[in-house]
């Protein structure tokens, strides 16, 4: 191996296998990053019935396994659902949680969005993963900070299912209204046709 052309083609056979190898393990890591869980919790607020929901929802395209809260402050949730919220997923956790699948439980209805605009709480939420290596499980933590206080004084409007609820009430009652009117008609012309 003194010549030099031999050796340089030698060294490039060696890097061109290092190299497919190395392509070979960064596709194989990118596709198994496409299939992992991404679960997010978060407040949204429903306009249409003034309330404030807690959402744990998974984004990703993997299945999330034993979804939990490891710090959940209680003092987040209005006072009178509290002992609901100690039931659900809060503190029971979520066994598993589907690709875009989403869980929600009630923690503020009514104006006290205004009144609890100062509390935030620092939350971590952590959930199990396949790994890469040797199919073996590892649990994935984040953080999520939850707060009012972007939800305080903003202006909203009812969605448009809110509006066709509201019209149909409308329908409802004046169908009502119309319907007494016919039976008393009814029942006029049934008194008209007993005098004759």
């Amino acid at each position: 191996m003194s010549d030099p052309a031999s050796f340089l083609s030698a060294f490039g056979g060696l890097i061109g296998g290092v190299g497919s190898i190395a392509a070979v393990w960064a596709a194989l890591y990118v596709s198994h990053k496409a299939g992992l869980p991404q679960v997010v919790s978060y407040l949204d607020f429903d306009e249409d019935h003034n309330c404030m929901y807690l959402v744990v929802e998974n984004c990703g395209t993997g299945v999330a396994y034993d979804v939990h809260f490891l710090d959940f402050d209680d003092s987040i949730i209005q006072e009178s659902l509290r002992d609901a919220a100690r039931t659900s997923f809060i503190h029971c956790g979520i066994p598993i949680l589907a690709p875009g699948k989403v869980r929600r439980t009630l923690v503020a209805a009514g104006r006290i969005q205004d009144e609890m605009e100062d509390y935030s709480a620092k939350v971590t939420i952590a959930h199990t993963e396949k790994s890469m290596y040797f199919r073996r499980n590892r649990e994935v933590k984040e953080d999520t900070v939850l707060e009012y206080r972007s939800y305080t004084g903003t202006v909203y409007t009812h969605s448009d299912i809110h509006e066709i609820k509201m019209t149909m009430d409308k329908l409802e009652r004046q169908m009502r209204i119309v319907n007494k009117n016919l039976s008393a008609i009814s029942r006029g012309i049934g008194s008209i046709n007993k005098d004759e």
